[in-house]
């Protein structure tokens, strides 16, 4: 039954990708949140794929958009003074995510 069930999904999301292309096939463009330096050789297989429609690359969004939260709890900032407490250059930052992703 999983493997029916899987199948099922699978065709679901096949659909919806379909019906995504289509619509932007057919769309007076196709804005994305990046921009040419980053993925120059994807942004030009997306133009070539979808001739006729006009592209847009106007990212880096995160670096314009207001900072948000959804989240219900305090934002914890303890951690900011174990930073401030550390010697320059001696802390290594590293993101998992962003407002973009």
């Amino acid at each position: 039954m999983a493997v029916t069930s899987s199948r099922h999904e699978h065709d679901l999301v096949c659909k919806l990708l379909a019906r995504a292309v289509e619509a932007v096939s057919t769309s007076a463009g196709f804005i994305l949140n990046t921009f040419d330096a980053l993925e120059a050789d994807d942004l030009a297989a997306t133009r070539r794929d979808l001739a006729g429609v006009p592209v847009f690359e106007v990212g880096p969004l995160h670096k314009i958009s207001p900072a948000s939260s959804s989240s219900l709890l305090p934002q914890d900032r303890s951690c900011l003074d174990w930073l401030d407490a550390q010697a320059p250059a001696s802390v290594l930052y590293i993101s998992f995510g962003s407002l973009a992703s």
